[in-house]
């Protein structure tokens, strides 16, 4: 009883930190402060994307304390269940370098992705990362010449036809709601989202690709990461973005603006450590709870955040007249049907709908159609993170997206 009632508060951890990392960014975009110029929002997502890889290096110190309280370390990021690890360890110099590729696609893909939150509702920016399912079924044919069944392309066409629905709901809302981007910049907002998950897509492959058999454990995976990309915010990315003209207090993004106005606004600088405390918390969770979750669980845990996540922004709006969250529009029925096409994209890719059931040939045209069973003693598949991003997630991991420990046999990735 124990046990379950921990696993049980576990998971609500990770969907509540989940659903948190989402709101804290976007309402951080929608607070005005003072900093060097006159009074304005806190468009700053090169900064948050500092704060993201922040969070993220908090890993190293939860590897730290399970380290420091006796709980077996986990030996291997992709070992493959049952065989021993082919090789203990990868050298410094090479684990440094694929540590810093690793970074900068993380970088691209958060920071892009946060641009496109700028320009668009945090629901669509949540569901539009469930096109990293695309990207990273294209890339596993691509690069590991991996054959794809039928049923995974048909959820594949449906994820689409979901993506489109919810971008369209975007889009047309501008020409209805108050104070919003226009359709030009809800469009750009959703193709840059989208981008952002191609980057993550990469970042996936290359993990997958390089430290498949390393004993390396998943913590220490994210928190390298975390460090690498946060000196590289701050010592490349934030200064170039400081030096380059633009709007923000004369330039494209003012990191002392950004510094002034996080001093001068309580609940911007709640909001802006929320977000920090939400990555580190929610990856130390996904990380912790990644064999204990079946793909269904997944799958229901990540529609519960994207309903979360549009409830509370909804509530929001009409709680603060319109300050913060984001309208019910005469277009957001589109977003709805949008987000059934991509829990039912999701069910199909993972095999938890199986069409070849009722559709014989469905479970052609690659590896055997009938689910593997999980094998809970498998080791913790490493999760990057969002997003998010919570490196996200997608539907947010950064993030942010939790692949299951046979993930790497086949891209099982949850899309909402």
């Amino acid at each position: 009883m124990v046990s379950k009632i921990v696993s049980f508060l576990l998971v609500a951890g990770m969907l509540s930190f989940g659903s948190i990392n989402t709101l804290s960014k976007k309402l951080q975009f929608q607070i005005t402060s003072v900093g060097l110029c006159e009074p304005h929002t806190f468009q700053k997502p090169w900064t948050q994307t500092a704060c993201m890889f922040l969070g993220e290096s908090v890993c190293l110190i939860f590897y730290l304390v399970l380290k420091g309280c006796g709980k077996k370390d986990t030996k291997s990021v992709n070992a493959d269940v049952g065989n021993p690890v082919p090789n203990p360890g990868m050298s410094i110099p090479k684990r440094l370098g694929l540590f810093l590729v690793l970074s900068l696609c993380d970088l691209a893909g958060t920071t892009l992705a946060g641009i496109g939150l700028l320009f668009t509702f945090a629901s669509v920016y949540q569901m539009l990362r469930g096109s990293i399912i695309i990207f990273t079924a294209i890339w596993s044919v691509l690069f590991f010449k991996r054959k794809m069944e039928h049923y995974r392309w048909t959820a594949i066409g449906v994820t689409v036809i979901g993506l489109i629905f919810v971008g369209l709901s975007g889009v047309l809302s501008s020409t209805t709601a108050k104070d919003t981007p226009s359709w030009e910049m809800q469009l750009l907002g959703c193709l840059l989202i989208v981008a952002g998950q191609l980057a993550n897509s990469t970042q996936m492959i290359i993990e997958e690709k390089n430290l498949k058999g390393y004993a390396m454990n998943p913590l220490i995976v994210v928190g390298s990461e975390g460090v690498w990309g946060f000196l590289i915010t701050i010592s490349v990315a934030l200064p170039i973005v400081s030096s380059i003209p633009g709007k923000d207090c004369g330039a494209y993004e003012s990191t002392p603006d950004a510094l002034v106005m996080l001093t001068n606004n309580g609940f911007l600088l709640t909001m802006f450590l929320t977000y920090w405390l939400s990555i580190a918390f929610y990856n130390g969770l996904s990380l912790t709870l990644a064999k204990l979750l079946s793909s269904v669980h997944r799958t229901l845990i990540d529609a519960c955040r994207t309903l979360f996540v549009w409830t509370f922004q909804l509530i929001l709006y009409y709680a603060t007249r319109g300050q913060y969250g984001e309208p019910w529009t005469p277009y957001s029925y589109l977003q709805v049907i949008g987000f059934g096409f991509l829990v039912t994209g999701t069910l199909l890719y993972n095999h938890i709908i199986r069409l070849e059931k009722f559709i014989p040939w469905m479970g052609l045209g690659g590896a055997p159609a009938a689910a593997p069973a999980e094998d809970k003693s498998a080791p913790v598949a490493y999760q990057p993170i969002p997003t998010a991003e919570p490196s996200a997630p997608p539907m947010g991991v950064p993030a942010e997206y939790t692949p299951s420990p046979s993930s790497y046999n086949q891209p099982q990735v949850q899309a909402l």
